[in-house]
C-alpha cells in the first residue's frame, strides 16, 4: 500500500503534495497505477517533468516535457528507431515543429535510439509516469542560444587544464587555446556552424574564418560532432570554477605557424606539371607548381574543406581559378584536408626556398583545350535531364564556399562501379547552394537504412532539400510514381536497402555556398526572401 503511494509521489515529484497523496491511500488501493498517473495529469503538474536543454545541432535552447502516450494509441502507431543521441533526437523532432505546432519523440536511453512520432494529437498524451526504458517527450518551444542568460552546466566541478597547446595540421599552426565555462558561450556572436569529426578541425576552421574577422572562439560538441564558430565582442567573465558540460567552449588566444623557412629566396625555374580540370563541357589544362609553404602564404587562406584526395582538392581550386577565388592549395594527406589559398600570382614563384618540408601547389595558368566530340555528346545527354537536376557551372561568381554534406559520405558508395555513377549538380534554392550529387544505378544500398517522409513529395529537388536539412542524411530514394521520398542514413554492417524499379538513388556529396544572393537568383526559379 505504502509502495504504491510513494510511486505516485515520485511521479508527481512535488514534495508539497506528498501529504495530500497520503490521504488518498484508500482511493489508490483499489485503483490501478495508470489511473493514479492519469490523476497526476488532472492535477496539472506538468511543470515537474519539463526541462531546458541546449541542442548543438540547431544551436537552440529547447524546452521539453516528458509525457506518456495512451496505451491504445501507442498500440496503433509504428515507431521507427534510429541510432541518435538524446539531443540529436530533439533536433530531428524540432524540424517538423512548424507542421504540427508541437513535436513528439520516443527515446530509449539504453540503446541510444530515437523515433519521431508523427501526427499525434495532444489529447492522446498524459503526464509520464512510466518506469520503462522507452520514454516519450514533447518539444514545447526552442529559442536561439545567443544571448541566453541561464546556466546549463552540471553542479559537479571538473578539474581540467584551462590553457593548453594544440597542433593544427590542416593549417600548419600551433595554437594556445583556453577553456571557459560552457554558459559563457551564450554571450558570443555566432558566425558559423560546421559538422566536423574532431576539436582540432574545429580550431582549424576557426583560424581560416579569422582571415575574414569572423572567429575567435569555438564551441565543440563531441557527441553530435558540431563545431560552432564564435566571434568575441565583449570580455568574458573570469571564474576559477569549471563545471561539467557536454559541450566544450574555447577561445583561441595565440597561434604561430609550424613552418621552418630560411631568409634566402630565389626564383623557381621549374616547368611545373600539367593537370586536366573539367568544368561542365569545357576542359582546362592547368600548369601547377609545387613550391615551399611560407608564412606569407597563410595570410591568404580562403577556404578549408575535407577532400577525398589531392586530385579532388586541386580540381575544385582549378574550377575557382577562373574567377580569381583560388590559385593554390595546401593538402594535408593524413587528415585529407584541402586548404584554398589566393596567392599574389606575380610573387609566388619568386619566393622559392628549398629548405621547407611543407609545400603548396600553385596554379600558374590554365588554358582551354578542345573537347572530343564524344565527350560533348555525353555532356549534352547529361544536360537534358529534368530541370530539378540541371547542371550549374561552378566557375561562376555564385560559388565560393564548400560544405561537406557528411564527412562519412565521401566514400560510402565506394562499392558502386564507375559506369553506374553519374555526377551532376543541383541547385538547392532555400540554402542558396549548388550541390554535387551522384545518380547511382544500383539495386541494393549496403550498410544503410531509410526514413520515409510522411507527406507526399512531388519533386526530386524537394526531396534533396529535405535530406540537406539533416547532417547525417547521405542520399535519397525518390519515387516519381508514388511521390515518395526516403532519406538514407549510414547503418550497421549487413544492413541493406532494396531499391525498387520506380525509385531513383541520388547521393549528396558536396555543397557550394553562393557568394552573392543576387547572382544566385540569376538561376531559374530562384527567389530570395
Amino acid at each position: 500500500m505504502y509502495n504504491l503511494t510513494f510511486k505516485i509521489i515520485r511521479c508527481l515529484n512535488l514534495k508539497s503534495l506528498a501529504t495530500r497523496l497520503v490521504k488518498m491511500q484508500k482511493y489508490c488501493f483499489s485503483a490501478s497505477y495508470l489511473l493514479c498517473c492519469t490523476f497526476c495529469s488532472l492535477l496539472q503538474v506538468s511543470h515537474s517533468s519539463e526541462m531546458q536543454i541546449y541542442v548543438p545541432l540547431i544551436d537552440k535552447i529547447c524546452l521539453i516535457q516528458q509525457i506518456a502516450i495512451r496505451q491504445e494509441i501507442l498500440d496503433s502507431i509504428d515507431l521507427f528507431f534510429i541510432n541518435a543521441s538524446f539531443k540529436s533526437c530533439i533536433s530531428y523532432s524540432y524540424s517538423d515543429f512548424k507542421l504540427h505546432n508541437h513535436s513528439i519523440f520516443a527515446y530509449n536511453e539504453k540503446t541510444r535510439s530515437c523515433s519521431v512520432v508523427y501526427d499525434m494529437p495532444e489529447e492522446n498524451t498524459i503526464i509520464n509516469c512510466s518506469e520503462h526504458d522507452l520514454q516519450f517527450y514533447k518539444v514545447i518551444h526552442c529559442m536561439p542560444a545567443e544571448g541566453f542568460m541561464y546556466t546549463f552546466e552540471d553542479e559537479v566541478e571538473e578539474n581540467v587544464t584551462r590553457i593548453s597547446t594544440v597542433k593544427l595540421k590542416a593549417t600548419a599552426e600551433i595554437c594556445i587555446v583556453e577553456r571557459h565555462p560552457f554558459s559563457e558561450n551564450f554571450l558570443l556572436k555566432r558566425s558559423g556552424r560546421l559538422f566536423l569529426q574532431s576539436l582540432e578541425l574545429c580550431f582549424a576552421h576557426c583560424r581560416v574564418s579569422l582571415v575574414r574577422g569572423n572567429c575567435s572562439a569555438v564551441l565543440f560538441s563531441s557527441d553530435e560532432r558540431v563545431c560552432l564558430l564564435l566571434q568575441q565582442n565583449q570580455p568574458l567573465q573570469s571564474t576559477d570554477v569549471m563545471r561539467k558540460s557536454t559541450s566544450q567552449f574555447f577561445t583561441v588566444n595565440y597561434c604561430d605557424y609550424n613552418i621552418t623557412e630560411t631568409t634566402e629566396r630565389r626564383y623557381y625555374n621549374g616547368t611545373g606539371k600539367i593537370t586536366n580540370i573539367r568544368i561542365d563541357d569545357r576542359q582546362l589544362q592547368c600548369t601547377v607548381h609545387e613550391i615551399p609553404l611560407l608564412r606569407v602564404h597563410m595570410k591568404h587562406r580562403s577556404l578549408l574543406w575535407k577532400s577525398i584526395n589531392f586530385q579532388n582538392c586541386i580540381q575544385f581550386c582549378g574550377q575557382q581559378f577562373q574567377t580569381n577565388l583560388c590559385n593554390a592549395v595546401y593538402f594535408e594527406a593524413e587528415g585529407t584536408t584541402c586548404l584554398h589559398l589566393l596567392l599574389n600570382a606575380s610573387q609566388a614563384l619568386y619566393e622559392y626556398s628549398e629548405n621547407n618540408k611543407e609545400t603548396v601547389h600553385f596554379i600558374e595558368k590554365c588554358v582551354e583545350v578542345t573537347v572530343r566530340p564524344e565527350l560533348q555528346q555525353e555532356s549534352a545527354i547529361y544536360s537534358s535531364q529534368s530541370d530539378e537536376m540541371r547542371t550549374s557551372p561552378l566557375s561562376g561568381e555564385g560559388s565560393s564556399r564548400t560544405y561537406n554534406v557528411s564527412e562519412q559520405a565521401t566514400d560510402f558508395f565506394h562499392y558502386v562501379a564507375a559506369e553506374n555513377v553519374q555526377e551532376q549538380y543541383v541547385k538547392l534554392y532555400e540554402f542558396l547552394e549548388v550541390c554535387k550529387v551522384q545518380l547511382l544505378n544500383i539495386d541494393v544500398v549496403r550498410n544503410a537504412f531509410t526514413i520515409q517522409v510522411s507527406r507526399k513529395i512531388y519533386s526530386l529537388n524537394r526531396c534533396l532539400h529535405i535530406c540537406r536539412r539533416q547532417t547525417t542524411c547521405i542520399a535519397v530514394l525518390f519515387s516519381r510514381l508514388n511521390h515518395q521520398c526516403k532519406k538514407v542514413f549510414q547503418g550497421y554492417s549487413g544492413m541493406s536497402i532494396i531499391v525498387h524499379a520506380h525509385e531513383e538513388v541520388v547521393a549528396l556529396k558536396e555543397c557550394f555556398k553562393a557568394i552573392r544572393p543576387e547572382n544566385y537568383c540569376a538561376m531559374p526559379s530562384c527567389t530570395v526572401t
